[in-house]
Order: structure tokens, then C-alpha cells, then sequence
């Protein structure tokens, strides 16, 4: 994608962006019976963008210099995910799944003087288990539990886990008999 974006200055200057996309997804899912199914899938995406921006240089009291430079993004975002159901006994089912995202954000390239580089480099995640007994037709009982792992790679080095067991109940309307 190009945005062009052009000034009124003299001389004129482009201030448009350009972001360059892509995305590359696979799955697969597998079902040999109605008691159980695996699926599994990895989405890639990657994005860079680049635009002009103006930086004023200078320490008050001194008069601000006007500076053209360039202000890049990078996002190089790796998820993949596998999940499972198996229905033990007819009342009885096990719920399994991991995600995870990886973004090594603008790897080894640094910012200088003139050209801004950014991204958001992360790392997450979410293994989750859970039980689901139906009590009646129309009523589940779920018990479970989900771990999240998030982590960036900044600088503060922020670092986010949580434990998290549940349980629910759930209710249907219009599951036949």
C-alpha cells in the first residue's frame, strides 16, 4: 500500500507511507469420529512500513532546527496453535490446546539520528485444559485451567504470567433432545 501525502512547502515534501503486508496461514483439522478432533494451524505475518517525519532539533532557548528523517515499523508475528477434544464417556470431555506468538520485531536494526525504528518484539504463550461433564441435556458443568506466558523484549524487559483455573456453568436453549 502507497499513501501518497505531499506538502504545501517550498520545496514540497512527501510525506506519504508505504506498508508492505503479508500474511501466510495453514491449518489442518482431523476428525475420525464425532469423539474426537485435532486441529492445528500457523499464521506468519509480517509488516514494514516506512514514512517521512520531521524532527525539531535543537535545546531551548536556541532556536528549534527543522530535520527531515524516516520513521520505520516492523512486525514479523509467528502464531501457532494445536487443540484437541476427546468425549471420554458420553457425559464426560477433555478439552487440551496451546497457542503461541512469537515477534522478533525489527531484529538487529537500529535507530540513528535521522531514521526511527520501531516494533513491538513479544513473545506469548497459552497452554489450556479443561473438563466439560454434562449434567443434563441441557445443562454442562466446566472445570479448567489456563496459563499465560507474556514477555517482551524491551528494554524494562516486561514479564506478565498468570494462573488461571475456572469453572463454569453452561446452559442451552434449543439442543435437542
Amino acid at each position: 500500500n502507497n499513501n501518497p501525502s505531499v506538502t504545501e512547502d517550498t520545496p514540497p515534501q512527501n510525506f506519504g507511507a508505504n506498508v508492505k503486508t503479508r500474511t501466510f496461514v495453514a491449518s489442518a483439522d482431523w476428525t475420525p469420529n464425532e469423539k474426537l478432533s485435532l486441529n492445528g494451524g500457523y499464521t506468519y505475518t509480517h509488516i514494514a512500513s516506512e514514512t517521512s517525519i520531521v524532527f525539531f532539533a535543537g535545546i531551548p532557548p536556541a532556536p528549534s532546527v527543522r530535520t527531515l528523517g524516516v520513521s520505520r515499523y516492523f512486525m514479523n508475528d509467528n502464531f501457532a496453535f494445536l487443540t484437541a477434544y476427546w468425549q471420554i464417556f458420553p457425559r464426560l470431555g477433555f478439552y487440551g490446546g496451546y497457542r503461541i506468538h512469537n515477534d522478533p520485531g525489527q531484529g538487529n536494526r537500529v535507530s540513528t539520528p535521522t531514521v526511527l525504528i520501531g516494533s513491538f518484539p513479544y513473545q506469548f504463550q497459552s497452554p489450556e485444559a479443561k473438563f466439560v461433564v454434562k449434567l443434563t441435556n441441557r445443562i454442562d458443568c466446566v472445570a479448567g485451567y489456563q496459563y499465560w506466558d507474556y514477555q517482551e523484549s524491551f528494554p524494562n524487559l516486561q514479564r506478565y504470567e498468570a494462573h488461571l483455573p475456572y469453572t463454569s456453568v453452561r446452559f442451552y436453549f434449543g439442543r435437542r433432545q
